[in-house]
Order: C-alpha cells, then structure tokens, then sequence
C-alpha cells in the first residue's frame, strides 16, 4: 500500500499547490482581493484538503484489502464535503456583497456534515467487519467439527457405529454454512456435544448422543432457514 500512498501524496499536493495558485489569482482579479468571506472560505477549504489526506491516508493504510474496501465511502464523502467547499470558495470569492456570517454557517455545516457522515461510514464499516469475522469464525468451527467426526466415523470397526458417526458427519458436512449471532449458543452447544462424543466408550450411549447431536445440528439448520 505504500506505493499507493505515495502516488496520493504526490497527486494531493498538486492538488493543493494548485488550489492555493487559483485561489489568490481570482480574489485579486475577478474577485474583491483577499477580503473576510475569502479567508473564511480559504480555511475551510484547506480544512477539507487536510481532512481528505487524512481519512485517505487512514484508508490506504489499512491492514487488508477488506477493510480498505469497506473503507472506500469515507474518501467518497471528503471528496464531495471537499467539492462543497470549493463551490462555496468560489461564490463568495465571484459575489464580495455577501455577510461574512454566511460563509462561516455553509463552511460550517459542510464540515461538520462532512465529519459526522465520516464517523458514520468508519462506525459501519467497523460493523460490517465484525458481523463478517464473526460469520467466518463459525463457519471455520463448523468445518473443524466436520473434520473431527470424520477422523472418529473414519477410526470405527463396528458397521453400525460407522453408519452412525456417518450419519453425523454427512449433517455437518451438508449443515447450512452461513452464520450469525442468532446461531452462537446453538453452535456453541454442538461443539460441546461433538466434544463429549469423543470420549463415550458405550455403543448405545454413542448412538443416543449423535441423535442428539443430530436433532441440535436440525435445529440450527431450521433457525438458518427462518432467518433467510
């Protein structure tokens, strides 16, 4: 990502040198020079442009490319409050008849708008990702249960005990394998139940305790189902 940031670096201070070039030449020639409403406006703009290195440079510096995805609408919004800016920069640079006042209450109300839709988009994504881990870790715990039962099933002689440990591994296997926080307590009861199976030595106590696990694992398919 380094190489990226540099990139955006280089591109952002021309963006900024430029800024600054047409900013001064146009308040001394199409505008009323360098007046209150146009230093407003000037701090509120540069403002924006600090404001959009920094949430870029937060974005691209993210570990993974999931979270820099998940990320991507905070730089869409500095962009647009930055936009904003640069409109209002440009209104009241044209138009010097304008109170001062208004030009402190738009710069105002872009830039706030602009860091509580940012706090918002960080919140989300922040929550989208946690929803998404904790998806893939029960997801990760259903295949190591499914592996676990297979090496069990794989380990019997007994004909019949094979069949049943089958029986629970093909439920496992072919056990819906989206996740959510609905499903933890019941994921976590079939991870102790699968546990418990190791250590049963009595065939009829075996067969009794994979028909329970069998009638857990349903249920969890079944609260699966209802919640699509």
């Amino acid at each position: 990502m380094k190489k990226y940031l540099k990139k955006y670096t280089a591109s952002w201070l021309v963006a900024v040198l430029a800024y600054n070039a047409l900013a001064f030449v146009l308040a001394n020639t199409v505008g009323a020079g360098l007046t209150t409403n146009f230093w407003i406006t000037y701090a509120a703009i540069m403002a924006g442009f600090v404001g959009h290195f920094v949430c870029t440079r937060m974005v691209i510096n993210q570990d993974n490319i999931e979270r820099v995805f998940l990320n991507l609408p905070v730089i869409s919004i500095t962009l647009i409050g930055l936009a904003l800016l640069l409109i209002i920069g440009v209104i009241f640079v044209v138009v010097s008849n304008i109170p001062y006042w208004v030009a402190v209450v738009l710069c105002v109300l872009v830039v706030a708008g602009s860091a509580i839709a940012v706090i918002n988009a960080t919140t989300a994504a922040e929550l989208v990702e946690q929803v998404h881990t904790a998806s893939q870790n029960a997801q990760q715990t259903i295949r190591t249960l499914t592996a676990k039962v297979k090496v069990m099933a794989d380990a019997q002689t007994d004909e019949n005990l094979k069949r049943e440990y089958t029986k629970l591994y093909e439920a496992l296997r072919y056990s819906d394998p989206v996740s959510n926080s609905s499903l933890v307590q019941i994921e976590d009861e079939i991870e102790a139940l699968v546990e418990e199976l190791r250590d049963l030595k009595e065939e009829t106590e075996i067969i009794n305790h994979i028909t329970k696990t069998l009638e857990v694992i349903n249920e969890r398919n079944q609260i699966c189902k209802s919640n699509k």
